[in-house]
């Protein structure tokens, strides 16, 4: 199968699907951390967690809310905003890149469920091979799926098409940096999919790989494999 270079449209309008970037001064200084080759294993890893986190609050901020009164130390009432708890959420992943997005996820949304994906990619096609599902009933419920690179959308798609199968509420993709080949294949296959994403990179290359990108954001995170 060949695989040719894709340039990302310039404008965010131009996308079917909901897609929120989330952008700050923060986020960027991670960005930098996880692109630069000469940052360490510990210190891409505790970037990748932090992004999570910062993806999964921004996501928060679209989730149903309840008001909440508590009477503080001055003996006066004060009334928050909070999650509605009620919103039943999985978080998922795909093995291994997308282990630390997803750890920092988790952070936030402490009371989730968790499933997980195991997939192999085809070095040929550039498609992925399931080999491992291991996710928790998902009917009516709100389902994340956390990754680290969104390239082509391959291992994605497969794993929507497990997952729709349950009848969730909702499917939400947050990736740390994405690909607009990816996010206009996955929206193809369901208008539905809300994207959330800390970077937007414009091409693939010959290799499937996001540039610039960060690499092999696996073997980075975790250390080389070795294929069979």
């Amino acid at each position: 199968m060949r695989f040719f270079v894709i340039t990302m449209l310039a404008s965010l309008s131009l996308f079917a699907n909901d897609v929120k970037l989330v952008s700050n001064p923060v986020t960027e200084e991670l960005i930098l951390t996880i692109r630069d080759p000469n940052t360490n294993r510990i210190d891409f890893r505790g970037a990748l967690e932090t992004l999570g986190e910062l993806l999964a609050l921004e996501i928060t901020k679209d989730m149903p809310t309840i008001t909440k009164d508590v009477k503080t130390c001055m003996n006066a009432t004060a009334t928050q905003l909070v999650r509605d708890k009620n919103e039943k959420i999985v978080v998922v992943t795909i093995l291994r890149a997308g282990l630390p997005t997803f750890n920092g996820i988790m952070k936030i949304f402490k009371e989730a469920e968790a499933g997980f994906f195991g997939m192999k990619r085809d070095e040929i096609t550039k498609e992925a091979r399931m080999f491992y599902v291991a996710i928790p009933p998902l009917e009516n419920k709100t389902v994340i799926i956390a990754d680290t690179m969104v390239a082509t959308g391959g291992s994605i798609l497969e794993a929507i098409k497990i997952i729709e199968k349950q009848k969730p509420k909702k499917i939400i993709i947050a990736g740390v940096i994405s690909a607009q080949y990816a996010i206009d294949r996955i929206s193809r296959y369901n208008k539905d999919v809300i994207f959330y994403t800390t970077a937007l990179d414009p091409k693939l290359d010959s290799r499937a790989y996001i540039v610039p990108g960060l690499g092999d954001a696996g073997d980075r995170c975790f250390g080389e494999k070795k294929d069979d």
